[in-house]
């Protein structure tokens, strides 16, 4: 609960520029293009969600800087996710959990877009009841939130996912490292 008090924190900062900012993406993920835009909101997130943060810059959004990478990254997690479909979709639910922290890392640039989603594995194998517990509060929480406010509460439920998810991965970055590291999964760039 305390990423979630943290997101809802952060959007109460700068609750226009949030609300415009997952409109926004909202929009584009309609248009499928704004799933490839997903690294680019956590870096977002990874700057204006601490207490002393900047506002969220939206133009940031569509910042191409790294774009080939994050289209791969979020096409091989998608395959992964589909592939876990195949699997009477039980599949599906263990590949996300597994696979939760691939774009986070994507969005650091650690890794290859493949190695984003072996080092995720690496670390969410051996935390598993740390990870799928507060994944499992998240979905409660924001599915309550836009069900009780009749649905307009969908309208700021992607930025507020997305800065708790961002806060929750920050918290565990270092262990993430040290498992991909252990596993010897090679980093594209040293860590920051």
């Amino acid at each position: 609960m305390d990423y979630i008090k943290a997101a809802f924190d952060a959007f109460k900062r700068h609750p226009l520029q949030w609300f415009l900012l997952g409109l926004l993406f909202g929009a584009m993920s309609n248009l499928v293009v704004g799933i490839f835009l997903l690294p680019n909101f956590i870096r977002i997130a990874r700057v204006s969600a601490p207490a002393d943060g900047p506002p969220p810059e939206i133009g940031d959004l569509f910042n191409l800087d790294h774009i080939g990478d994050d289209i791969v990254t979020v096409v091989i997690w998608n395959l992964a996710l589909f592939t876990g479909a195949c699997f009477c979709f039980v599949g599906t639910a263990v590949v996300a959990v597994l696979g939760v922290w691939t774009q986070h890392l994507c969005a650091d640039r650690l890794y290859s877009p493949v190695d984003c989603l072996r080092a995720s594995f690496h670390h969410a194998t051996s935390n598993l009841g740390t990870i799928a517990p507060t994944l499992v509060v998240f979905f409660v929480v924001f599915t309550m939130f836009v069900l009780l406010t009749c649905f307009l509460g969908a309208l700021v439920v992607a930025p507020l996912g997305i800065i708790a998810l961002e806060r929750f991965y920050n918290d565990h970055r270092d262990a993430i490292v040290a498992a991909a590291d252990a596993a010897g999964v090679p980093r594209l760039v040293e860590s920051h």
